[in-house]
């Protein structure tokens, strides 16, 4: 590739954004306010090339965010100017770099800031807030195969899926980095993964989506047992088929549940209640109780699960 990608410092030479990871031992950097662009070369490439492509990418920044385009402007538009990278900069080949052609692809912040209501991230409502920050992620792997009589495997397949439940404040920037994503083929992600990330570096680079919450919960526990007070915020409509899951990391011994249709899974040691539906500002008062004397592993961090379905033909 004639070039590696780019990197945009701040005015400390600290990477704000970057689309490669490549160790630069050619490169070219053009200067623009605040701000510096680095472009990694691959040999034999011109210098020349990598200085145009830059002085294109400064005129399509200031096309977006105007002459005066700094590092909080970048930062503040991150998923903006990753896709102005991605539709600019193809396989290391300068792809499209006219404000006007990229305007019909990229929405500019102020008209996408008015289609959204003045929040640019469609899949993160604004001034998330949380008192203790942190991310779950939960690997689930699923395993069909169809195996002869005489043990040969007929086929087979495997899906896997990670589900994150993210209680992260404000606007987080988060990688995850897979041991083998060689493994993985045909993957399908939520629009909050940066495609040109995965497709340059095999790493999902995301901000991690934190949807309106329609209901509140209030928890209150002790040993053996907890309740939870459950209501909806929706004030004109009826919520139907709600599922709580609670995960309890262990199996619980002489447990119960009390407020509503409720399933203990004894695989993954998850108590489910059901509730059918949820009239306008309805609640539910739930409970849950156990042995008190039982020693319970709370889940954390990264959890995993794995199933699996083999059919014999004879």
């Amino acid at each position: 590739m004639p070039l590696d990608g780019l990197i945009i410092l701040d005015a400390a030479q600290r990477p704000i954004l970057q689309s490669t990871n490549a160790v630069l031992y050619d490169q070219v950097s053009v200067p623009c306010n605040d701000i510096h662009l680095v472009c990694a070369l691959s040999p034999p490439t011109d210098p020349l090339l990598g200085i145009a492509f830059l002085n294109a990418f400064i005129n399509v920044l200031k096309a977006y965010f105007g002459d005066g385009v700094n590092a909080v402007a970048l930062q503040d538009n991150f998923d903006v100017v990753y896709q102005l990278i991605a539709e600019s900069l193809d396989a290391g080949h300068p792809l499209t770099t006219s404000p006007n052609a990229l305007r019909d692809i990229v929405t500019p912040p102020s008209l996408l800031n008015s289609l959204l209501g003045g929040h640019p991230i469609p899949w993160r409502r604004a001034g998330v807030r949380h008192v203790n920050n942190e991310i779950y992620f939960d690997i689930a792997e699923t395993l069909k195969a169809l195996v002869s009589r005489t043990g040969n495997t007929l086929s087979s397949s495997v899906r896997g899926r990670i589900d994150v439940d993210s209680r992260l404040s404000g606007v987080p920037d988060c990688t995850l980095t897979l041991s083998n994503p060689s493994l993985i083929t045909q993957p399908a992600f939520h629009p909050c993964i940066r495609l040109a990330r995965w497709s340059s570096h095999q790493s999902m680079s995301f901000l991690p989506q934190a949807p309106p919450i329609p209901i509140t919960l209030k928890i209150t526990s002790s040993p053996g047992k907890f309740e939870i007070l459950l209501t909806s915020r929706m004030t004109t409509h009826i919520m139907e088929k709600v599922e709580l899951e609670i995960p309890f990391g262990s199996p619980v011994p002489g447990l119960r549940g009390i407020g509503s249709s409720w399933t203990w899974d004894a695989r993954s040691h998850v108590l489910r209640f059901e509730m059918p539906q949820i009239p306008p500002s309805g609640r539910y008062a739930l409970k849950a109780e156990w042995n008190p004397e039982a020693t319970l592993h709370p889940f954390k961090g990264v959890r995993g699960r794995s199933e699996g379905q083999i059919e014999w033909r004879w």
